[in-house]
């Protein structure tokens, strides 16, 4: 059986206890029969042992490179897991506002990382800003009995009380406006003089209690009747216009739907149907008077424009 020979430099090594700066496979191939006769081996007995600190220097150096050549492959991983899990981690890391717990096990990632990296690139890579960072230091530090949120009044002095922040659940959670959105009930509450609160105040208590509205869509503007030609559509409208004197008198008009101008008008002292009819009949006379009005004549001219 032909015996391995290793270099002096493999024995120096395990010699002086720093076999770790050899690779990994390479160690895993020696007996460790040969490694045990080499580290219980007297080394002192041999000539010129005394002159070993020559090589503690370098040994050193050596050893100090391989630490940072395995730090940054372990940099280089977690910021490869870090750009893989981001799209999962950061929305979670935004939710922590307003939940202590979560909040707690952020600032304690990031007493982690700012020892390591600095707190402006640790902030940057969790995306937090640093106004928002000390305000979540500051609620970890003080805790406020009298504070729904636990902020210190002192510090935090424009907060709402405690039993303002129950009302604004009461009313968000109650039967009778349960269909109404928030902006409603602000206003409501504010013009009853229920309670006097921002509404950003609003938001953010619903948030926090996970009280969701359903979204109230604009009603789309409807389209009444639309008159394609002078004369297709006749409107008639009664008016009350108040004198002087503390009377009333009635307007009654007729309006062309299409050019809007009015084409007859008449004017009493009480809403009767004569003022309807006689406005009518004002305005049928203004209409005889232009023939060109006509459908006949519009469609035409309008064709020969074109």
């Amino acid at each position: 059986m032909i015996k391995n020979k290793y270099d002096t430099s493999v024995i120096f090594l395990y010699a002086i206890g720093k076999e770790n700066l050899l690779p990994t496979e390479f160690r895993q191939k020696i007996p460790y029969s040969t490694i045990s006769t080499w580290r219980k081996t007297n080394y002192s007995k041999y000539l010129g042992h005394e002159f070993r600190y020559h090589f503690d220097d370098a040994f050193k150096a050596y050893e100090v490179n391989a630490q940072n050549k395995q730090l940054r492959l372990l940099l280089f991983g977690l910021a490869r897991s870090w750009i893989t899990l981001s799209h999962i981690l950061m929305p979670l890391i935004k939710q922590a506002n307003g939940n202590k717990e979560l909040q707690l096990k952020v600032l304690t990632a990031i007493n982690y990382l700012k020892n390591q990296i600095g707190i402006d690139r640790t902030l940057k890579l969790l995306g937090l800003s640093k106004p928002l960072y000390y305000q979540w230091v500051l609620e970890a530090r003080f805790d406020c009995f009298d504070s729904y949120t636990q902020l210190c009044v002192k510090r935090h002095p424009q907060q709402l009380e405690l039993k303002e922040v129950q009302k604004i659940k009461t009313l968000l959670t109650s039967y009778e406006t349960d269909h109404w959105p928030i902006i409603s009930i602000q206003a409501d509450s504010l013009r009853k003089k229920k309670l006097v609160a921002s509404l950003y105040s609003w938001y953010k208590y619903a948030r926090l209690w996970g009280i969701q509205k359903k979204l109230v869509k604009k009603q789309k503007k409807k389209v009444g009747i639309v008159a394609k030609y002078p004369n297709e559509y006749l409107h008639v409208d009664t008016t009350f216009y108040p004198l002087i004197d503390g009377k009333n008198i009635c307007i009654s008009f007729v309006m062309d739907n299409y050019s809007k101008m009015i084409l007859g008008y008449h004017v009493a002292n009480a809403n009767t149907f004569d003022i309807v009819r006689n406005s009518l009949s004002k305005a049928l006379k203004v209409i005889a008077k232009h023939p060109e009005w006509s459908r006949q004549t519009y469609y035409r001219t309008h064709f020969l424009k074109i």
